[in-house]
């Protein structure tokens, strides 16, 4: 009698099981992703953007930063899907590493920007007050104008060449890193990289003599 009692109606177990097994997994998302399923994507920023953004916040200490980086690390997952390799890692793993690697390029590059700020003020401080105002105000404006060159012939290049540029000088990383954080061989960012480079000197030539 205890045995037919310890099997009775109350048995829910087949119930609980359909809804996860409804549910696409990571890996079938991320195949999905790699033939341009825009649904996937969707679901699958929805299942971890939460915990991008958390990872983002902690190494940042920035929320616009970390929303920014979100939807960094959501576009590479959808241009690198078709190279997302199982045998290496979770799906949440491979996301993470690409948070982590995005943060830390945004904190480079903060780090930078602050190294460049301090050199200004320890210049301004020599000289009689009038001729450190000038000489700002010129270095100032001299800074604005390269960087409006810049910016400028950056925007001309070629979306490709112009993201491995960004990431080997900007970013810091080394070819071997672009190539990873691209997923393209590594033959082809070099190349990108050189033409991006030549392009760019060009438009800056051209700048100049106007």
């Amino acid at each position: 009698m205890g045995r037919i009692s310890s099997s009775g109606p109350s048995k829910v177990e087949p119930a609980l099981s359909i809804a996860p097994s409804s549910l696409p997994s990571d890996e079938a998302l991320v195949i999905r992703m790699a033939e341009k399923d825009q649904e996937a994507l969707s679901i699958l920023y929805e299942r971890y953007r939460r915990v991008v953004f958390g990872l983002s916040v902690g190494i940042l200490r920035d929320r616009t930063d970390a929303e920014e980086v979100v939807a960094d690390v959501f576009f590479q997952a959808w241009r690198g899907a078709g190279g997302y390799d199982r045998l290496r890692g979770s799906v949440s793993s491979w996301l993470v590493m690409l948070c982590r690697s995005r943060s830390i390029d945004r904190l480079r590059a903060r780090g930078r920007r602050e190294s460049g700020r301090e050199r200004l003020q320890v210049q301004g401080t020599e000289g009689t007050p009038a001729e450190r105002r000038e000489a700002g105000a010129e270095e100032l404006m001299e800074m604005q104008l390269k960087k409006k060159r810049i910016t400028d012939a950056l925007g001309a290049l070629p979306l490709e060449q112009r993201r491995a540029l960004e990431l080997a000088f900007y970013g810091g990383l080394s070819h071997s890193e672009v190539a990873v954080e691209l997923g393209e061989p590594l033959g082809t960012i070099k190349s990108r990289i050189r033409q991006a480079l030549s392009h760019l000197r060009e438009g800056l030539e051209k700048e100049t003599k106007a």
